[in-house]
């Protein structure tokens, strides 16, 4: 269930971007996702389609103070992928999954991406655009979902130039345990793994 040392090389860090407000995203953005953190539950309803659109609503009212949803993206039996979608740009809230499934009732899957709440080392705060992802699907009788992250802002150990990343770790980590939890709590699943090659990280987050 949990990653400590590396068990294959880590994902090589993206190419160097322009700072966001006050942080240098270049040094330790990801071009794939450095961590994952896969939940599972049992469907014991008779409408698995409403279970994914509730897994995103409670995701969406978990995410204040960690993330804001940009973009969303579905998928249905009838008209396959990206059947909906709400591009960066679209207004997305509680309801918005809601409006998917009365509009497309074969829902089997959804993805979230999410642009990340982060606090700088000065205190002030930070948007990562596209630093995120949730993905929701189905798998026989059971929901599973998964967070991804692109940035490693939570973990005390980079693998940017300067190792050292305590001071976004300590103000950051809380963000991401929290949400983590809050979505436990609000859909029921447990985590079933994680993933994360080269870092320390438990179910609650970065270690």
């Amino acid at each position: 269930m949990t990653a400590g040392a590396p068990v294959n090389a880590p994902p090589s860090p993206a190419s160097a971007t322009a700072p966001s407000g006050p942080l240098d995203t270049g040094t330790w953005r990801w071009a794939r996702a450095c961590a994952t953190w896969t939940f599972e539950r049992l469907i014991t309803t008779a409408a698995p389609a409403a279970a994914i659109a509730a897994t995103a609503r409670a995701a969406i009212l978990a995410a204040p103070g960690f993330a804001r949803p940009a973009a969303a993206t579905w998928t249905t039996t009838s008209a396959g992928d990206d059947a909906a979608a709400q591009p960066r740009g679209t207004p997305i809230d509680a309801e918005t999954p809601s409006a998917v499934l009365h509009a497309h009732p074969d829902l089997i899957a959804g993805a979230l991406e999410l642009d990340l709440v982060v606090q700088a080392p000065d205190g002030s705060e930070a948007i990562l655009d596209d630093a995120a992802a949730l993905h929701i699907e189905l798998d026989d009788d059971r929901l599973v979902f998964w967070l991804s992250l692109h940035v490693d802002v939570y973990a005390r150990r980079s693998f940017a130039a300067n190792r050292d990343n305590t001071a976004l770790a300590e103000r950051n980590a809380p963000r991401l345990a929290g949400f983590l939890a809050r979505l436990a709590e609000a859909t029921g699943a447990d985590v079933a793994s994680v993933d994360a090659p080269g870092y320390d990280v438990t179910p609650h987050g970065f270690g």
